[in-house]
């Protein structure tokens, strides 16, 4: 008798314990969650801003992020949208020097802002709040 009883004591012991330790991983998940979606929202803000000005009045002369700034924002992307936000970005570097004109009066501007609009909300796109 005293066999099953120690026995039953176990079993209680074990029996807190497991809901114990998932509760454990499953809050430790849930932080990690969190803390990565205030870093990638952190990274994106500088250049979440530069594209709204962008999709809105196509400029040279607008300040564009830092490089480091861009790295920060592109380590924060799973793989999948980071190659699809640079790919994007790729489109608008090349519609930005292929409608790049230098005038007489104007030191720089675009000559098709269109083109360079759709490139900016193509990549606004990945910068969404998570």
């Amino acid at each position: 008798m005293s066999v099953l009883n120690d026995l039953l004591s176990l079993q209680g012991a074990v029996v807190t314990l497991i809901p114990f330790f998932l509760g454990l991983l499953l809050g430790n998940r849930l932080a990690l969650g969190r803390d990565r979606r205030k870093e990638r929202n952190a990274a994106s803000r500088p250049i979440r801003t530069w594209l709204l000005v962008e999709s809105e009045k196509p400029c040279p002369n607008n300040k564009t992020p830092s490089v480091e700034e861009m790295d920060q924002f592109l380590s924060c992307l799973p793989r999948f949208r980071r190659r699809s936000f640079q790919k994007h970005l790729d489109r608008y570097h090349f519609y930005c020097k292929q409608y790049r004109e230098v005038s007489e009066y104007v030191a720089l501007y675009y000559t098709n802002i269109d083109e360079i609009r759709s490139a900016a909300q193509d990549c606004l796109r990945h910068t969404k709040r998570a």
